[in-house]
């Protein structure tokens, strides 16, 4: 349905034979950790030893392309696919789950406090992007999307737990959890909710000249959106290990209790809004540059420079509170932009890539 409705747009458009046209092909991503190095905590492979301070971490990934019919240039088209991912949690689970996956005893801490916010969506859409400027100063863009979610999954989990030298665990969790597909219980979808749903969200761009030398420029990603699945997998409980008995062998054995709901639910939600701000002041042959961001509930400050060679225009910037470097390039045709806090990406916790490539017809 998506294809055939930009398709469309494509041939009617197409008939404008004399005006240029213009397709691009982008990817923006950005993501965070003090976890664990983000390729590890988005592939759920935890190979590193979480730091003391562990608590949060989120990847965001928006991959398309674009097109725009220069009669039409305050029209742009998009065909998106969107990944986002949150977690939030603390010292004692980030530890707690790296040495379950390595098969190591829990026994660093006498009680190892569990608490756990995982946020999973996967969406694909269409959106048109209007924009205006308005007295050759002030530049506004409105882009639009509608989504149809193809992945969901968001798990809470509290509690607390012992572990013991054979590897087993004591304790006791409470845990609530909405999913399409990946569950804690793998439970087997037999046909029995949804795996799929639909959503909206609307972003919004502004830049404009203070001074003839000082531009502002100001993004609102997600600043209003709605997603919702009218029936998915549901799953409340309480797990614990209170429960003993001695086996045929005599020896004493925990069975884990296991009470709650399992069914089907429908749920409504929102993915936390990106609000970035830039600053560029030109001076001589050099843009000096403030960034400023916060995505979900990390902020994060960029300074730097831009400047001018030829057709080119090259840029520098750096993160003083992550100690993360920012590399770009851009032309005409092409754009580049790559932050990592480690020269080895399987190792970053920060890494971010921009890229964008320009066809013009």
């Amino acid at each position: 349905m998506i294809k055939n409705i930009l398709l469309g747009c494509l041939g009617l458009m197409a008939l404008h034979s004399n005006a240029q046209q213009q397709v691009s092909f982008y990817n923006d991503s950005n993501s965070f950790s003090n976890i664990s190095p983000v390729l590890e905590l988005v592939d759920d492979d935890w190979q590193s030893p979480p730091k003391s301070d562990a608590d949060k971490g989120f990847s965001q990934t928006r991959l398309g392309v674009s097109y725009q019919h220069l009669s039409f240039e305050e029209f742009e088209f998009h065909i998106e696919q969107r990944l986002d991912y949150f977690v939030r949690s603390n010292a004692d689970t980030a530890l707690g789950y790296y040495q379950e996956q390595q098969e190591i005893p829990l026994l660093d801490k006498e009680n190892y406090r569990v608490r756990l916010d995982y946020f999973a969506n996967k969406s694909k859409g269409f959106g048109v992007t209007y924009s205006h400027t308005f007295k050759d100063k002030f530049l506004v863009e409105i882009k639009g999307s509608y989504w149809n979610v193809d992945y969901f999954r968001h798990s809470i989990v509290t509690g607390n737990v012992q572990g013991r030298q054979d590897n087993s665990l004591l304790g006791e969790l409470n845990y609530e959890e909405y999913y399409t597909h990946n569950n804690f219980l793998k439970r087997p979808n037999e046909g029995d909710w949804d795996t799929n749903g639909n959503g909206y969200s609307m972003d919004v761009f502004t830049e404009f000249s203070l001074f003839d030398n000082l531009t502002i420029r100001a993004d609102f990603i997600d600043v209003y959106n709605r997603f919702s699945l009218e029936s998915l997998g549901y799953t409340s409980a309480n797990i614990n290990t209170k429960g003993s008995f001695v086996d045929n062998q005599g020896f004493s054995s925990f069975r884990p209790l296991l009470k709650g709901f399992e069914g089907q639910s429908e749920h409504k939600y929102q993915i936390p809004e990106q609000i970035a701000l830039a600053f560029t002041y030109a001076h001589e042959q050099v843009d000096y540059a403030l960034h400023l961001l916060r995505q979900g509930d990390i902020n994060f400050m960029q300074i730097g420079a831009q400047f001018a060679y030829k057709k080119s225009m090259f840029e520098l910037m750096f993160d003083p509170i992550n100690l993360t470097p920012q590399l770009g390039y851009k032309i005409d045709y092409f754009k580049l932009e790559i932050a990592m806090d480690k020269l080895n990406p399987n190792k970053a916790m920060q890494l971010s890539l921009n890229m964008q490539v320009n066809w013009l017809f």
